[in-house]
């Protein structure tokens, strides 16, 4: 995804960039999460739901195209996600259901909410702020397709055009949470993290310093 991310800032679609960067975002938050319970007694409950969400997901999917694609097996199907909900610990409602929240938002609140530290929750917080930003940019709509990072012009126009502006963007953002995800997987397999940390760090902080001075730029330039 990092890969993916760094390829279409390089050819000037920041925004496609930053809809990515979302996913690992999302990914970071549920590592967050495992490392945040991972001492409750009903820790394993947390984890096996979480793998079983695959096959609900699965099975979801194959109802939800039978409802438009008439197929005999529909009755098998509805048999196993029966099935699927007898060995769920938590109550299947919405994406996140594995992790006790019905959505995204809750688990964000449910992640910030347990952190002690004022700055883990605003480190949370600003990120959370550029995740609501990438949706914008990912889902279809009037601001959507007119609204795009590095420009403040304003929204007269849908404008799908290749950008030279706010790459930095979507990179801090990635850089920052592919840092925590392999933080948590190096402490958990007791790897050194350091060799891996290190650049990326040095990656972020530079990132973050384009950013501000983009930003800087471009309200200069207005």
């Amino acid at each position: 995804t990092s890969r993916e991310i760094i390829t279409l800032c390089a050819l000037g679609y920041p925004d496609g960039a930053l809809s990515l960067g979302r996913n690992l975002y999302e990914q970071m938050i549920i590592v967050a999460f495992f490392e945040m319970h991972k001492g409750d007694a009903d820790f394993h409950n947390y984890v096996d739901d979480f793998f079983l969400s695959y096959e609900v997901q699965r099975n979801k999917c194959l109802r939800d195209v039978a409802k438009y694609i008439p197929d005999d097996n529909i009755d098998n199907l509805n048999n196993e996600y029966e099935e699927l909900k007898k060995r769920t610990i938590h109550k299947i409602k919405g994406d996140y259901w594995w992790s006790g929240c019905n959505s995204f938002t809750d688990l964000v609140s449910h992640v910030m909410q347990e952190q002690t530290e004022e700055k883990a929750k605003r480190f949370l917080g600003v990120h959370y702020a550029r995740y609501k930003r990438a949706c914008v940019s990912l889902h279809a709509s009037c601001m959507g397709n007119s609204s795009r990072i590095g420009h403040y012009e304003g929204f007269e126009v849908v404008d799908t055009s290749p950008s030279m502006c706010g790459q930095s963007s979507p990179l801090v953002y990635s850089a920052i949470s592919l840092i925590s995800i392999i933080g948590f997987v190096c402490a958990c397999f007791q790897i050194d993290s350091e060799k891996y940390i290190k650049p990326l760090n040095e990656l972020a902080i530079y990132y973050q310093k384009q950013e501000y001075e983009d930003t800087q730029k471009t309200f200069e330039e207005e």
